[in-house]
């Protein structure tokens, strides 16, 4: 009689145990998709850190080249400064007439000459 009643109880429940089933080979499915999704994601994360990396690199790069740029300049900024003949000078001594300014403008250009 109890075995009857079990078999009864299994019986009647075949049909939540059959879709139970199905659930979780829905669930099963879902899963695979989603690691498949989060997969992918972890190889676009792989490639952005690549990036990120190679950015970073050529950062750094920039950054010595600016460095060294900036360097040049201060070094080449008083030689240019100190040899460069400013358009009023040249002005003054190619237009005016000889006088105390033009003299001057003079005594500019030979100190500009001797310091190159």
């Amino acid at each position: 009689r109890v075995e009857k009643e079990s078999v009864s109880d299994y019986v009647s429940e075949s049909e939540n145990l059959a879709h139970l089933h199905m659930k979780i080979s829905a669930s099963d499915a879902v899963l695979a998709s989603v690691q498949g999704a989060l997969g992918g994601f972890q190889a676009d994360l792989g490639k952005v850190r690549e990036e990120i990396v190679s950015l970073q690199e050529r950062a750094r790069g920039m950054s010595v080249r600016t460095s060294n740029r900036k360097q040049v300049q201060r070094s080449l900024g008083g030689f240019v400064a100190g040899a460069a003949v400013p358009p009023g000078m040249v002005r003054g001594i190619c237009e005016s007439d000889v006088s105390e300014a033009y003299v001057e403008y003079l005594v500019q250009l030979r100190k500009k000459f001797a310091f190159v």
